[in-house]
């Protein structure tokens, strides 16, 4: 897992609710997304982020 990806997982403003609702809003053609959402969607983990927050959790 990057170290992006656990600084993402690790900010305050970051929560999964959220980063769906923003992936969704993506898919719509919504393009007015900011940091800590952004970088998800860039790398097109989108349809994973889930899992690798659940696997982050558990590694800790």
């Amino acid at each position: 897992m990057s170290e992006e990806l656990i600084a993402i997982f690790e900010d305050k403003r970051w929560n999964v609710q959220d980063q769906n609702y923003w992936c969704k809003m993506w898919g719509f053609g919504f393009r007015g997304v900011k940091e800590p959402f952004l970088y998800i969607i860039q790398e097109g983990l989108c349809s994973t982020f889930e899992q690798l927050y659940q696997d982050y959790l558990e590694s800790k």
